[in-house]
């Protein structure tokens, strides 16, 4: 089968609160599955490196009869909302909570899996506390929020020789951390994230990095289905966006 003649991709818009988020819903004429995927993408310079590969991805799913979804959130991308700088934490996991609704809405299905990347996972796994979504899959998520910020704040640094203080924006990766995002970032810890809300948990680790035993024991400690895989590509995947090369 090939996705260029057999799946199908229909644009269109998702209200979250007040704004409105642009969508893709990937489909084809196979037969069609109980379970919808929602993809949640990664941010900055991830969102635009892995553009291509989660179109494939989503196009996949597809093609072996799972609807796939994938969005932009609020202040990103064709989505409203205008100026990043009034973007927060709970709105991006508002703008999953809202998009899963309307994913069931329009496929139909009874389940809905959340397919995280990077920061995406971050947001999922937040997101999937809520009882909402049956099925998880965590790719190369950032598991400590605190530990995040210090890291690009220390990049950031060296950036501009030291000039940025603790009250300034951090503007580094293509991910614009005003002080109060970075906050509402410090208060995500996944290692403390309770996985009992959901059926199964899948956790996909790069390769070439040890995975967060803190994150293993937390999901294994919520007694749901739990599998972890180590997948090679993710740097490739995430390379400069005219260079990017998508995992097999």
């Amino acid at each position: 089968m090939t996705s260029s003649t057999e799946v199908r991709r229909d644009c269109f818009y998702v209200e979250s609160g007040e704004q409105h988020l642009f969508a893709w819903r990937h489909s084809s004429q196979s037969s069609r599955s109980s379970v919808a995927a929602l993809i949640c993408s990664p941010l900055g310079v991830e969102y635009m490196s892995g553009h291509r590969s989660l179109r494939h991805m989503a196009d996949h799913l597809a093609e072996v009869g799972i609807d796939a979804v994938r969005f932009d959130y609020t202040f990103v991308g064709d989505s409203s909302g205008g100026d990043f700088s009034h973007a927060t934490a709970a709105s991006f996991v508002d703008d999953i909570r809202n998009a899963a609704r309307e994913t069931r809405r329009i496929t139909q299905c009874r389940e809905v899996v959340l397919i995280g990347i990077g920061l995406g996972a971050t947001f999922a796994a937040v997101a999937a506390e809520s009882g909402e979504f049956d099925h998880l899959v965590l790719w190369n998520p950032t598991v400590d929020g605190r530990r995040f910020v210090r890291e690009q704040k220390l990049l950031s640094e060296v950036l501009t020789e030291g000039n940025n203080r603790e009250s300034t924006p951090i503007d580094v990766g293509g991910i614009f951390l005003t002080p109060g995002l970075q906050e509402d970032f410090r208060s995500i810890n996944l290692a403390k994230v309770d996985y009992s809300t959901v059926r199964s948990v899948l956790l996909i680790n790069r390769h070439d990095m040890k995975p967060s035993t803190k994150l293993v024991a937390a999901i294994e400690h919520s007694r749901c289905a739990f599998e972890q895989v180590d997948l090679a590509g993710y740097k490739e995947m995430m390379d400069n966006p005219t260079e990017t090369v998508v995992p097999v």
